[in-house]
Protein backbone atom coordinates (compact mmCIF):
# COMPACT_ATOMS: atom_id res chain seq x y z
CA UNK A 1 0.00 0.00 0.00
CA UNK A 2 1.51 3.59 -0.71
CA UNK A 3 0.16 6.77 -0.09
CA UNK A 4 0.99 10.26 -1.99
CA UNK A 5 2.74 12.56 0.47
CA UNK A 6 3.11 16.17 -0.25
CA UNK A 7 5.94 18.67 1.15
CA UNK A 8 4.47 22.18 2.77
CA UNK A 9 6.52 24.97 1.10
CA UNK A 10 7.12 27.31 4.32
CA UNK A 11 5.61 30.90 3.37
CA UNK A 12 8.27 33.10 2.38
CA UNK A 13 9.69 35.88 5.13
CA UNK A 14 9.03 39.27 3.43
CA UNK A 15 12.16 41.37 2.62
CA UNK A 16 14.15 43.00 4.74
CA UNK A 17 13.87 46.55 2.85
CA UNK A 18 10.39 45.68 1.79
CA UNK A 19 9.65 48.98 4.04
CA UNK A 20 10.69 50.68 1.24
CA UNK A 21 8.05 50.13 -0.73
CA UNK A 22 4.90 50.93 1.72
CA UNK A 23 2.89 53.77 1.11
CA UNK A 24 1.14 55.54 4.26
CA UNK A 25 -2.29 56.92 2.47
CA UNK A 26 -5.52 57.13 4.47
CA UNK A 27 -8.69 56.25 2.73
CA UNK A 28 -11.85 58.82 2.42
CA UNK A 29 -14.74 57.81 4.48
CA UNK A 30 -16.57 58.26 1.46
CA UNK A 31 -14.83 55.01 -0.29
CA UNK A 32 -17.07 52.66 3.07
CA UNK A 33 -19.74 53.17 0.90
CA UNK A 34 -19.19 51.07 -1.96
CA UNK A 35 -21.36 48.50 -0.95
CA UNK A 36 -24.01 50.67 -1.79
CA UNK A 37 -23.14 51.49 -5.18
CA UNK A 38 -22.83 48.06 -5.90
CA UNK A 39 -26.38 47.48 -4.67
CA UNK A 40 -27.55 50.42 -6.36
CA UNK A 41 -25.76 49.40 -9.61
CA UNK A 42 -27.56 45.54 -9.57
CA UNK A 43 -31.30 47.59 -9.02
CA UNK A 44 -30.68 50.08 -11.59
CA UNK A 45 -30.35 46.65 -14.14
CA UNK A 46 -33.20 45.43 -12.18
CA UNK A 47 -35.82 47.85 -11.58
CA UNK A 48 -37.22 49.34 -14.14
CA UNK A 49 -40.09 51.96 -14.17
CA UNK A 50 -42.16 50.23 -11.56
CA UNK A 51 -39.92 48.17 -8.74
CA UNK A 52 -41.03 46.30 -5.67
CA UNK A 53 -41.55 48.01 -2.44
CA UNK A 54 -38.53 45.74 -1.41
CA UNK A 55 -35.87 47.47 -3.35
CA UNK A 56 -36.33 50.53 -1.45
CA UNK A 57 -36.77 48.96 1.58
CA UNK A 58 -33.35 47.03 1.50
CA UNK A 59 -31.54 50.23 -0.25
CA UNK A 60 -32.52 52.27 2.88
CA UNK A 61 -31.35 49.72 4.95
CA UNK A 62 -28.30 49.24 3.31
CA UNK A 63 -27.69 53.18 3.69
CA UNK A 64 -28.63 53.53 7.03
CA UNK A 65 -25.92 50.67 7.75
CA UNK A 66 -23.46 52.90 5.71
CA UNK A 67 -24.19 56.04 7.76
CA UNK A 68 -23.42 54.28 10.98
CA UNK A 69 -20.19 52.84 9.43
CA UNK A 70 -19.16 56.41 9.09
CA UNK A 71 -20.54 57.74 12.26
CA UNK A 72 -19.37 55.90 14.86
CA UNK A 73 -16.03 53.32 15.41
CA UNK A 74 -16.80 50.24 16.14
CA UNK A 75 -14.22 48.50 18.22
CA UNK A 76 -14.42 44.58 19.22
CA UNK A 77 -15.60 45.49 22.66
CA UNK A 78 -18.64 47.75 21.35
CA UNK A 79 -19.20 44.86 18.56
CA UNK A 80 -20.01 42.42 20.89
CA UNK A 81 -21.93 45.19 23.34
CA UNK A 82 -24.33 45.89 20.31
CA UNK A 83 -24.87 42.31 19.17
CA UNK A 84 -25.70 41.45 22.89
CA UNK A 85 -28.31 44.06 22.85
CA UNK A 86 -29.38 43.36 19.24
CA UNK A 87 -30.13 40.41 19.96
CA UNK A 88 -31.88 41.00 23.38
CA UNK A 89 -33.96 43.49 21.33
CA UNK A 90 -35.22 41.28 19.16
CA UNK A 91 -36.17 38.53 21.93
CA UNK A 92 -37.61 41.44 24.02
CA UNK A 93 -39.52 42.39 20.66
CA UNK A 94 -41.04 38.32 20.07
CA UNK A 95 -41.68 38.68 23.66
CA UNK A 96 -44.17 41.19 23.53
CA UNK A 97 -45.70 40.52 20.22
CA UNK A 98 -45.06 43.84 17.91
CA UNK A 99 -42.87 42.01 15.52
CA UNK A 100 -46.01 41.48 13.20
CA UNK A 101 -47.12 45.49 13.82
CA UNK A 102 -43.68 46.26 12.53
CA UNK A 103 -43.63 44.18 9.77
CA UNK A 104 -47.16 45.28 8.92
CA UNK A 105 -46.17 48.98 8.86
CA UNK A 106 -42.98 48.26 6.82
CA UNK A 107 -44.92 46.97 4.44
CA UNK A 108 -47.46 49.56 3.72
CA UNK A 109 -44.77 52.48 3.60
CA UNK A 110 -44.46 53.62 -0.09
CA UNK A 111 -40.74 53.43 -0.71
CA UNK A 112 -40.20 53.01 -4.42
CA UNK A 113 -37.65 54.51 -6.61
CA UNK A 114 -36.96 53.74 -10.44
CA UNK A 115 -34.22 52.83 -12.31
CA UNK A 116 -32.79 56.41 -12.94
CA UNK A 117 -32.20 56.98 -9.03
CA UNK A 118 -30.46 54.00 -8.48
CA UNK A 119 -27.82 55.26 -11.41
CA UNK A 120 -27.74 58.66 -10.17
CA UNK A 121 -26.73 57.41 -6.41
CA UNK A 122 -24.24 54.76 -8.24
CA UNK A 123 -22.84 57.13 -10.56
CA UNK A 124 -22.48 60.19 -8.21
CA UNK A 125 -21.07 58.11 -5.24
CA UNK A 126 -18.67 56.48 -7.74
CA UNK A 127 -17.29 59.61 -8.62
CA UNK A 128 -16.79 60.62 -4.95
CA UNK A 129 -14.65 57.28 -4.16
CA UNK A 130 -12.81 57.69 -7.32
CA UNK A 131 -11.86 61.35 -6.44
CA UNK A 132 -10.87 60.09 -3.01
CA UNK A 133 -8.87 57.64 -4.23
CA UNK A 134 -6.78 59.71 -6.40
CA UNK A 135 -5.98 62.34 -3.32
CA UNK A 136 -4.19 58.57 -1.82
CA UNK A 137 -1.99 58.81 -4.54
CA UNK A 138 -1.22 62.95 -3.70
CA UNK A 139 -1.02 63.00 0.06
CA UNK A 140 0.72 60.06 1.70
CA UNK A 141 3.83 59.17 3.75
CA UNK A 142 7.12 57.09 2.74
CA UNK A 143 9.97 56.40 4.23
CA UNK A 144 13.68 57.74 2.45
CA UNK A 145 15.23 55.10 0.28
CA UNK A 146 17.80 54.75 3.19
CA UNK A 147 15.65 54.94 6.11
CA UNK A 148 16.98 57.79 7.95
CA UNK A 149 13.60 59.78 7.31
CA UNK A 150 9.92 59.61 7.07
CA UNK A 151 8.44 61.93 4.18
CA UNK A 152 5.59 63.59 4.11
CA UNK A 153 4.16 64.42 0.17
CA UNK A 154 1.44 66.68 -0.60
CA UNK A 155 -0.02 68.60 -3.29
CA UNK A 156 -0.14 68.33 -7.09
CA UNK A 157 3.90 69.23 -7.34
CA UNK A 158 4.39 66.89 -3.93
CA UNK A 159 5.51 69.00 -1.63
CA UNK A 160 7.78 67.40 0.76
CA UNK A 161 8.18 67.45 4.65
CA UNK A 162 10.57 65.25 5.73
CA UNK A 163 10.93 64.04 9.92
CA UNK A 164 13.96 62.22 10.76
CA UNK A 165 13.51 58.56 11.81
CA UNK A 166 16.37 57.90 14.47
CA UNK A 167 13.65 59.26 17.42
CA UNK A 168 10.07 57.91 15.75
CA UNK A 169 7.76 56.17 17.84
CA UNK A 170 4.95 54.42 16.49
CA UNK A 171 1.87 52.29 17.39
CA UNK A 172 -0.86 50.78 15.04
CA UNK A 173 -4.47 50.23 16.15
CA UNK A 174 -7.66 48.90 14.53
CA UNK A 175 -10.20 51.29 16.02
CA UNK A 176 -12.72 50.34 14.39
CA UNK A 177 -13.34 46.37 13.21
CA UNK A 178 -16.12 47.07 10.59
CA UNK A 179 -13.98 49.77 8.63
CA UNK A 180 -11.18 46.89 9.10
CA UNK A 181 -13.39 44.21 7.29
CA UNK A 182 -14.31 46.22 4.54
CA UNK A 183 -10.82 48.07 3.84
CA UNK A 184 -7.82 46.39 5.84
CA UNK A 185 -7.20 49.49 6.86
CA UNK A 186 -6.55 50.93 10.21
CA UNK A 187 -4.86 53.95 12.59
CA UNK A 188 -1.43 54.72 12.30
CA UNK A 189 0.14 57.13 15.15
CA UNK A 190 3.73 59.01 14.43
CA UNK A 191 5.18 60.36 17.35
CA UNK A 192 8.46 62.32 17.92
CA UNK A 193 9.09 62.96 21.76
CA UNK A 194 11.87 64.96 20.97
CA UNK A 195 11.35 66.91 18.32
CA UNK A 196 9.25 70.05 17.28
CA UNK A 197 8.67 71.51 14.17
CA UNK A 198 5.82 73.73 13.08
CA UNK A 199 3.50 71.49 15.87
CA UNK A 200 3.80 68.58 14.71
CA UNK A 201 5.35 65.89 17.26
CA UNK A 202 2.38 63.63 16.98
CA UNK A 203 0.65 62.58 13.61
CA UNK A 204 -2.65 60.64 13.86
CA UNK A 205 -3.61 58.62 10.46
CA UNK A 206 -7.04 57.04 10.26
CA UNK A 207 -8.04 54.86 7.73
CA UNK A 208 -4.37 53.79 6.26
CA UNK A 209 -4.89 51.44 3.56
CA UNK A 210 -3.51 48.15 4.18
CA UNK A 211 -2.40 48.29 7.42
CA UNK A 212 -1.37 44.74 7.90
CA UNK A 213 1.47 45.32 5.33
CA UNK A 214 2.15 48.99 6.81
CA UNK A 215 2.16 47.39 10.77
CA UNK A 216 4.99 45.12 9.36
CA UNK A 217 6.87 47.73 7.80
CA UNK A 218 7.23 49.82 10.49
CA UNK A 219 8.28 47.00 12.59
CA UNK A 220 11.49 45.86 10.09
CA UNK A 221 12.52 49.63 9.84
CA UNK A 222 11.86 51.20 13.19
CA UNK A 223 11.36 47.69 15.51
CA UNK A 224 8.85 46.96 18.36
CA UNK A 225 11.09 48.46 20.81
CA UNK A 226 9.69 51.95 19.63
CA UNK A 227 6.29 50.74 19.19
CA UNK A 228 4.34 53.28 21.81
CA UNK A 229 1.96 50.35 23.37
CA UNK A 230 5.09 48.45 24.67
CA UNK A 231 6.39 51.60 26.30
CA UNK A 232 2.83 52.36 27.79
CA UNK A 233 2.14 55.08 25.63
CA UNK A 234 -1.81 55.75 25.24
CA UNK A 235 -3.51 58.22 22.84
CA UNK A 236 -6.04 60.10 25.02
CA UNK A 237 -7.78 63.16 23.45
CA UNK A 238 -5.23 65.25 21.68
CA UNK A 239 -2.48 64.42 23.31
CA UNK A 240 -0.23 61.30 23.88
CA UNK A 241 -0.20 59.83 27.70
CA UNK A 242 2.56 57.35 29.03
CA UNK A 243 2.83 56.53 32.08
CA UNK A 244 6.06 55.11 32.20
CA UNK A 245 8.21 52.89 29.48
CA UNK A 246 9.13 49.09 29.62
CA UNK A 247 12.42 49.94 31.19
CA UNK A 248 10.96 52.40 34.25
CA UNK A 249 12.27 55.47 32.88
CA UNK A 250 10.04 58.30 32.13
CA UNK A 251 9.46 59.08 28.24
CA UNK A 252 8.63 62.77 27.62
CA UNK A 253 5.21 64.04 26.54
CA UNK A 254 4.31 65.71 23.52
CA UNK A 255 4.15 69.60 23.54
CA UNK A 256 1.25 70.18 20.88
CA UNK A 257 -1.91 68.55 19.58
CA UNK A 258 -1.79 65.74 17.24
CA UNK A 259 -2.03 66.93 13.52
CA UNK A 260 -4.57 65.05 11.55
CA UNK A 261 -3.28 62.82 8.58
CA UNK A 262 -6.39 63.48 6.23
Amino acid sequence: MSSDTSETKPTPAPSADSWKNVRLSTLPKVFFFYPLVILSFLFAAAAGNDPPQWMGLLWFGMFALNLAVLSFDLNEDRAKTIAILFVALIIALFGIGVVGSMTDWLSQLPVKMNWVFYLLMAVLLTLFILVGYISTWVDYWQFSPDGSQIIHKKGKILTAHRYPTADLFWDVHHPDLVEYLMSGSGQVILYWPHYVRKGHPLVVLENVRFIGTVEEALRQRLGDDRRLSSLSFKLVGQQMVQVVSASGSPVPSPQTSPSSGR
